[in-house]
């Protein structure tokens, strides 16, 4: 087996092997169209020059790590958005043989580690992980489901379209640092893709919501700390399901939120699945 970096290799090869790695994977999810790999490939960040190939003896694509740089807890960090190798080419060890490969690439321009996640059951992929090296950071809820009713906002409060959003203020919104893709930098990325919702209380943005209504994809919400219990999350959802035909999806939520999990109860949002994050701290390794 041969490893090199994938900047050289068009996005539609990337695409093939990264739908077949992922056919048979723990929570079988539809192959990916080129629309939506290069959605996720934006989303993320992701790099090619430092993500990873194997390759067979005739140069086929048999498996990738694809990375994307950025910042993680004050950190110089990749994510990684995928690893995979399609299921003919398993049992080779070639996962390791990546990271042998690419881990001193990562070092050298200053990387200082990578983050993940991994479904919570696929204990093949969590093991492999850990003896990498990675070690478990959190506990991630994802939630789906439509909205069973709708509801009305309170007195002296309406709603917009967000032009720009003020982030330093719209982060006194949150109990829980979002994940890598629901990130500042993620939603920024492809902010084109996003309709973004503000809930105004007396003039005052007390709310917001942000969704993709072509896969109802909600990477943040939030009502400050000092405006809820008053039905004004339970109106900005209302107006989120408003804008999607989807169900509405979130995405990696911290377990140990101290809102989130009781309010998608509350909603009737079911639990899809649960995953590690993971972080590898190459000081370590």
């Amino acid at each position: 087996m041969q490893y090199q970096t994938l900047e050289k290799f068009p996005p539609l090869l990337l695409l093939e092997t990264f739908n077949q790695a992922f056919s048979d994977y723990i929570n079988p999810t539809p192959a990916l169209s080129e629309k939506v790999f290069d959605w996720k490939i934006q989303r993320d960040g992701t790099d090619s020059s430092l993500s990873v190939g194997m390759f067979g003896p005739e140069g086929e694509l048999w498996g990738l790590i694809l990375h994307a740089p950025g910042e993680w807890k004050g950190k110089k960090a990749v994510y990684n958005g995928g690893t995979g190798i399609i299921p003919a080419q398993r049992g080779k060890k070639g996962a390791i043989g990546m990271y042998d490969f690419i881990l001193p690439i990562l070092k050298e321009k200053g990387v200082e580690g990578s983050i993940l996640e991994c479904i919570i059951g696929n204990d093949v992929a969590l093991k492999l992980y850990q003896k990498i090296g990675f070690q478990l950071e959190r506990e991630l809820i994802c939630y789906m489901g439509k909205l069973p009713q709708s509801y009305f906002p309170p007195e002296n409060v309406y709603w917009k379209m967000l032009d720009q959003l003020d982030w330093p203020y719209l982060q006194s919104f949150w109990d829980c640092l979002p994940s890598w893709q629901n990130s500042i930098h993620a939603v920024d990325r492809v902010s084109w893709s996003y309709e973004k919702l503000g809930i105004f209380e007396e003039g005052k943005l007390v709310g917001y919501g942000i969704i993709n209504p072509l896969n109802g994809y909600i990477p943040q919400f939030g009502i400050h700390p000092e405006h809820r219990r008053k039905g004004l999350g339970k109106f900005l959802f209302s107006l989120l399901q408003s804008r999607t035909e989807r169900q509405l999806a979130l995405i990696n939520i911290d377990k140990d939120s101290p809102s989130i999990p009781a309010f998608a109860e509350a909603l009737e949002l079911g639990e899809s699945l649960r995953q590690h994050e993971l972080w590898l701290p190459f000081d370590e390794k």
